[in-house]
This record gives C-alpha cells, sequence and structure tokens, in this order.
C-alpha cells in the first residue's frame, strides 16, 4: 500500500494509482468517491488523470496517519477500488527513532530515487527490505528491550443476580454473564463445574449437562485463565509474577509450573483462592498476529489482584498504522543500515557499503545495551559469611569492570 506525505499546512495535489489494477485496453471512466473515514483531511477537486486520481488534500494534525480510500468505475463496467495512507509529518524531522515512515524514504530513495508516492509494486520490494532489515537486527542478540515489565489484574468471581440450572443449561436472573464466561469456572451449592459455552448474557452451558439446581440459586464464575496481548510471546525467563507492593507484603509470588500440573491440579481440586502458580497457555491460532495465549492461575483468583509480569516480546513488522518498531528508539540507525544492506542483498545480490557499516555497528549497539541491562554490582565485596561495613560496597573493586583473573583485568 502506498504512503503519501504532507506537511501539516500544506495544500498538495497526490495522486492515487490505479494502474496496477487495470485490465489490458480498460481505463478510469468515472470517480465514485475519495474519502476519509475520520474527516480531519479535506479532499477537494478530485479528477481522472491518466490512470491516477488526483486530488488536493489539506488539514491532518503533525504525527496523524490517515487512511485515503478511491473507488471509481471503468470503461469496462468495472467498480475498482484503492486506498493509501497519508502521514502528515513536519520537516524536518522532530524525532530521530526509527518509524515506518522513516524507513520507507531511505529504502525507497535507496531503490528507486523516490521519496514518496511509489507504485504497489515497489512498496512491496521497499517492505520486504524492511522485514529482512529488523529480522536480521532482533536476531543479532537477545535485546533488553524485549523483556518489558507489564502489570495485569486477574478477575474476582461474578456473582449477580442467581441462577437456576435444568440439564447444564444456566439462566440468570438480575445479572449479566460476562464476555469471558465459556472460559470459566462454576460454582453453584458447593460444586464447580467448566462452562462449555456462552449462550447469552443470560445463559451459559455447562460441559456437564446432568446438572440440576433448583431456581434463586447463588453462585460465582470465578475466572482462570486471563488473555494476553497478541505482542506476548512467553514470561522472560520463566520468572515469578510479583504482587503489588502493598500485596506482596502478604503474598508470595505466583510461581510458574508446567500446563499439564495446573490443568491436572484444575480438574483434581477447583476452588477460589490467591494464586499460587501459574502456566503460559497456548488457546488458538489467529492467522492475523499468530498464536495467542493466556496466563492460567491455579487456584482460580478468588478476587482482583495486581501482578507484575516480565514480558518478553514477539518481534513485529512496522505498518503505516504501527509505525514503531521495537527498540526504534535506541537502535534507530543500526535498523536503517539493517534496512539498506537488506536492499544490496535483495536488489543488487552483493555486500556494499551498508553491510560494512552494519556490521562496525552491532557489536558497539549490543555492547551498549549489555551495559544498560546489566547489574552494576556484585554485591558486597567480602567472603561468604562474613560481614564489612557496608561502605565498602562501593569501591570500584566490588564493581562490576573490576574483576580480574590470573592478575589480568577482563
Amino acid at each position: 500500500m502506498s504512503v503519501l506525505q504532507k506537511q501539516p499546512s500544506d495544500s498538495l495535489i497526490l495522486f492515487i494509482e490505479f494502474e496496477e489494477m487495470l485490465a489490458t485496453g480498460d481505463s478510469l471512466a468515472a470517480i465514485t468517491s475519495v474519502s476519509e473515514a475520520t474527516a480531519v483531511i479535506t479532499i477537494a477537486s478530485t479528477s481522472i488523470s491518466g490512470t491516477q486520481v488526483r486530488g488536493t488534500y489539506s488539514g491532518g494534525v503533525d504525527g496523524g496517519i490517515y487512511h485515503i480510500v478511491a473507488t471509481v468505475t471503468t470503461t469496462d463496467g468495472e467498480t475498482l477500488e484503492a486506498d493509501v495512507y497519508l502521514h502528515v509529518v513536519e520537516t524536518p524531522s522532530t524525532t530521530i527513532t526509527a518509524s515506518y515512515f522513516s524507513l520507507l524514504e531511505r529504502v525507497g530513495h535507496y531503490l528507486f530515487g523516490l521519496r514518496s508516492g511509489y507504485s504497489a509494486d515497489q512498496n512491496w520490494d521497499i517492505e520486504d527490505c524492511m522485514k529482512d532489515g529488523l529480522r536480521r537486527v532482533y536476531a543479532s542478540h537477545d535485546w533488553s528491550f524485549f523483556r518489558p515489565n507489564k502489570r495485569i489484574s486477574t478477575t474476582a468471581p461474578y456473582k449477580t443476580g442467581t441462577v437456576t440450572v435444568a440439564a447444564g443449561v444456566v439462566t440468570l436472573v438480575g445479572g449479566t454473564f460476562p464476555a469471558w464466561a465459556a472460559d470459566g469456572l462454576f460454582k453453584v451449592s458447593d460444586s464447580y463445574y467448566s462452562v462449555s459455552t456462552r449462550d447469552s448474557g443470560t445463559q451459559i452451558t455447562l460441559t456437564d449437562t446432568s446438572v440440576t439446581v433448583a431456581a434463586a440459586s447463588s453462585y460465582e464464575l470465578g475466572r482462570p485463565e486471563i488473555p494476553l496481548d497478541a505482542s506476548f510471546e512467553s514470561v522472560a525467563n520463566d520468572s515469578d509474577l510479583s504482587y503489588d507492593p502493598d500485596q506482596n507484603e502478604l503474598y508470595p509470588p505466583v510461581r510458574q509450573r508446567g500446563d499439564q500440573a495446573i490443568r491436572t491440579w484444575q480438574q483434581d481440586d477447583p476452588f477460589y483462592d490467591r494464586p499460587v502458580f501459574y502456566s503460559i497457555r497456548t488457546v488458538q491460532f489467529d492467522s492475523t498476529v499468530g498464536s495467542r495465549k493466556v496466563l492460567a492461575f491455579y487456584p482460580t483468583p478468588d478476587a482482583a489482584y495486581s501482578l507484575k509480569v516480565p514480558m518478553l516480546l514477539r518481534p513485529t513488522m512496522v505498518t503505516a498504522t504501527s509505525p514503531f518498531p521495537v527498540g526504534g528508539e535506541t537502535l534507530s540507525q543500526l535498523i536503517t543500515e539493517a534496512c539498506l544492506a537488506s536492499c544490496e542483498h535483495n536488489m543488487e545480490e552483493r555486500e556494499h557499503v551498508h553491510e560494512r557499516r552494519y556490521q562496525e555497528m552491532l557489536p558497539l549497539a549490543i555492547a551498549a545495551d549489555q551495559q544498560k541491562s546489566s547489574p552494576t554490582s556484585l554485591g558486597g565485596d567480602a567472603p561468604r559469611g562474613e560481614s564489612r561495613n557496608q561502605d565498602s560496597y562501593w569501591l570500584r573493586s566490588s564493581r562490576i569492570g573490576a574483576v580480574s583473573l590470573d592478575g589480568t583485568g577482563l
């Protein structure tokens, strides 16, 4: 998809290309519409110019990304639709962070001598080089910025209203079952049942269809699984999950266990309480983002707890609507050189100046990342079990960088 650019104060004539969509001998006949959904961009004086739709674009705010859709009819009676993104940005850029648009401009200029207005085929070539460059950078080191901490909250059991259960069908009066009810653990009459489906806001079906409970019974619906972001790959270093400070004074961290153990415990002894163990469970494959995962807890949380999760992010490709790559703030130049080096490999089939620059910059970037993410001290400089004045802790001899092996500094 093509990306057009303008400054906020500009009123520019820009073109949307249809050439690659037209059949041989066909041509554009009339414009049905040219629109932008938010109505922030004003589009005027649209007309057909050969295989392009011409228009005057004005408005927009700095940093805004706007989706423009043009619909036309052709002389052969076909209806065609083409869309582009309009990136509104001040020049020069106010940031040195690598982004989809900065990479698009640099790679596009290297390959085609153009900074905007690429054809669909050119855009594919540019994005291929961007993807290859990002993959190289992300695979070259265990970057610290892929391990952020995220706070998640468990969900307290839902128990509003009363229920009647007939042949495993639960009917609720005086409440609305939450959207996650199909993944819930249902408790009624001191017994626990898994939920098969959420049929509506007032009805769920249990996996055990032999269950029958009298009308107007109290109940609880617990949530043993918490969905994780699409960007989530795993918990970094299989770490424990820590509670917020006020809760951490009372509760030890939530420990990781294998998912088979969690499932076995949930089957053999289901109950609600403070979570003690967790696992990472893959629940489905989504073709738009890949596999989706959840945090599975045991016991099922009996209240809303706030937990800190050390995440390991999943590398993702930058797009016009998600323009910033992971690590783009600190690795802007490295990412740019990796993408340009990919141009050399993909289009020229040789290594050249950008490959050399990338190879020169990579070890420096890795060293900088290690320095920022590594501890500055190994602890007090004293034999095990021997206490010394804590002031010695801050001596250079006790800090990383002053360690030696056989008299040689490391």
